[in-house]
């Protein structure tokens, strides 16, 4: 890794997030999710762009293309420009862009199948706390969720466009957890949300006029059982959830193009 590519905030970053140890002290001065973003983007590309080129396998430009999608549009605050601007690059077959709505926990992907048509998942990404503390293993996840096929001009329209922007910049408390406290419900904020207004809203939205498709589907590890230490108490800390997410989009579609045994070989050595 080049030194004058990542600069000591992000290195440090990348080291608590990518080569994280099972413990750590909550003393330590961790860096927020939206604050290190852009070094996971970098990652991404530099991984991305080496494995490309060393490989020769032109299947994989769409992944990449993909990515340079994704990274163009969400690192920091998304908006409505860049997030309509790259939805509507969705047109040809193959044509894919993963998206992290980061205030409901979700990750969306879309792959252009056909002319004028587009297969939609959406999938949790991090373990709320109660599930990852209540069990002595890593909580597996099943990605991608239930795949859809709907028209193409539902999801690349300025409408879903501010829509999609809302849920990922605006936390809606109540798909927060809650506790009682003096005889009032308080939502959780430490926690995280869950994925109601893109299971209940979003998705039925877009797929109103679709049909599910059948489509590969993987199971990982998404390491939420690492302890932070506190006093007397164990909390799960969590590895950057858009980290996680490309990841795991990127897992799937090897799978999905060169089968499960060579797909996930070939995961292993990107």
């Amino acid at each position: 890794m080049e030194e004058g590519i990542f600069t000591t905030a992000e290195r440090k970053f990348l080291d608590q997030h990518v080569f994280l140890p099972r413990r750590i002290s909550v003393n330590n001065d961790l860096a927020t999710e939206k604050a290190c973003e852009a070094s996971v983007h970098k990652l991404l590309a530099l991984s991305i762009n080496l494995f490309t080129s060393e490989s020769g396998i032109p299947e994989l430009d769409k992944v990449k293309e993909g990515f340079e999608r994704w990274r163009t549009y969400q690192t920091g605050q998304s908006n409505l420009g860049q997030m309509l601007g790259a939805l509507q690059e969705l047109n040809k077959p193959g044509d894919l862009m993963p998206m992290f709505l980061r205030q409901q926990n979700c990750l969306i992907l879309c792959e252009v199948t056909g002319p004028g048509k587009i297969a939609i998942s959406a999938s949790q990404v991090s373990a709320q706390n109660k599930e990852a503390t209540d069990t002595l293993l890593d909580p597996l996840r099943s990605f991608p969720g239930p795949v859809y096929e709907t028209d193409i001009s539902i999801l690349c329209n300025v409408s879903t466009a501010r829509q999609l922007v809302a849920l990922d910049n605006n936390l809606l408390k109540d798909t927060l957890p809650t506790y009682f406290k003096k005889g009032q419900t308080i939502a959780d904020t430490s926690d995280l949300p869950n994925t109601k207004y893109v299971d209940d809203w979003i998705l039925p939205m877009l797929i109103a006029n679709g049909k599910q498709i059948s489509s590969t589907s993987i199971q990982a590890k998404i390491k939420d059982r690492i302890l932070v230490e506190k006093e007397s108490s164990q909390l799960p800390w969590r590895r950057n959830r858009m980290y996680i997410s490309a990841k795991l989009v990127v897992r799937f579609l090897l799978v999905k193009k060169f089968g499960g045994s060579s797909g996930t070989l070939m995961y292993k050595l990107f």
